[in-house]
């Protein structure tokens, strides 16, 4: 930590003087205490894919620092933006089993009277980061396998009513002129077959029928998704679930991706800038558009590449977004 913060000592504690009382509140976000030389400051990360703010863990805290911020928030004393992030694998088998259960029973430490942590869904939480994300440095690698002529666009069939009007309505558009302008497009959906979905979202069934074609039951491992997500000359991104800044569009900047993305919805930590770091489609005519504009520019693909890993690496890398947070702390 002294790389970060010169001669100040950090020292991190379980906290007990904050409660979790839902199921969300232990899954998007941790507080701690910050205790320099001087003082102590109290410090919330949200990671959380909802762009409210947590009114209680706000007062708590001096900084408030969150990945999904809307632009009516952003103005909040209080408020850090640090932009998206995503899942990545830490430990190997016996040391993620070791941390898991330390973890769940620190957890339970700074769980509410009214609240308890599902010890199932915590199992799941860590084998499914385990089973299917990678360690940072396989993303963070800037390569130049792209094919001009190629497209792959993959993605989970989200069941709820928003991203029936949007994030899968959107992904649908995109693959659609991908697959009539492209001379090669892989890709679809993953449809999730279970009672739970249909019951929790009766129209979720519908989609078989509109994108039967593009209708996967299985999903593609990591290293294929990623070996074909290397080839794609360019990737699709839009606001996901809750509308929050998605896995993939982080993904995609820490790779060093050309980008086509729909309009976003919470605000970047810095300036986003449509043509500089993405090319900005909301309907299928302006995606169509876009489409061709890269297929047929290898030189604008290898600028828009070149600035979306520069701005991850200044922005977004996990080094960089832990040192602006402790800088803000600081300052306060």
């Amino acid at each position: 930590m002294k790389t970060l913060l010169g001669s100040s000592i950090l020292k991190f504690r379980c906290l007990t003087d904050i409660d979790i009382e839902t199921d969300r509140q232990s899954r998007v976000g941790f507080a701690m205490m910050v205790t320099t030389s001087k003082e102590s400051k109290r410090v919330y990360i949200d990671y959380g894919d909802w762009s409210e703010v947590n009114e209680a863990y706000y007062e708590w805290a001096d900084v408030y620092a969150k990945a999904n911020v809307l632009p009516k928030d952003a103005s909040r004393s209080k408020i850090l933006v640090v932009g998206p992030s995503f899942g990545v694998k830490l430990w190997n088998p016996a040391k993620c089993l070791l941390m898991g259960v330390k973890n769940y029973h620190e957890i339970k430490k700074s769980c509410g009277t009214s609240y308890k942590r599902s010890l199932k869904q915590y199992v799941m939480d860590y084998g499914y980061m385990f089973m299917r994300r990678k360690r940072y440095e396989y993303y963070h690698r800037f390569t130049d396998e792209e094919q001009l002529d190629y497209c792959f666009s993959f993605n989970t069939l989200w069941y709820d009513q928003l991203s029936y009007d949007t994030t899968n309505k959107l992904r649908g558009d995109f693959m659609r002129q991908a697959q009539k302008l492209m001379n090669r497009f892989e890709g679809g959906f993953i449809y999730l077959d279970g009672s739970g979905v249909l019951k929790e979202f009766p129209k979720y069934k519908e989609y078989l029928q509109e994108y039967g074609d593009l209708i996967y039951k299985k999903r593609l491992s990591m290293r294929e998704y990623d070996k074909r997500n290397r080839k794609s000359c360019f990737v699709f991104n839009t606001p996901s679930v809750a509308g929050c800044h998605g896995w993939k569009l982080v993904e995609y900047l820490c790779e060093g991706k050309a980008i086509i993305s729909t309009r976003l919805t919470n605000l970047m930590p810095q300036d986003f800038e449509n043509g500089t770091h993405y090319i900005e489609a909301n309907t299928p005519e302006e995606m169509a558009d876009a489409i061709v504009k890269l297929r047929d520019n290898g030189d604008l693909v290898q600028q828009l590449k070149q600035n979306a890993f520069q701005y991850f690496n200044e922005v977004l890398a996990p080094e960089v977004v832990m040192k602006r947070i402790f800088n803000r702390v600081l300052c306060n």
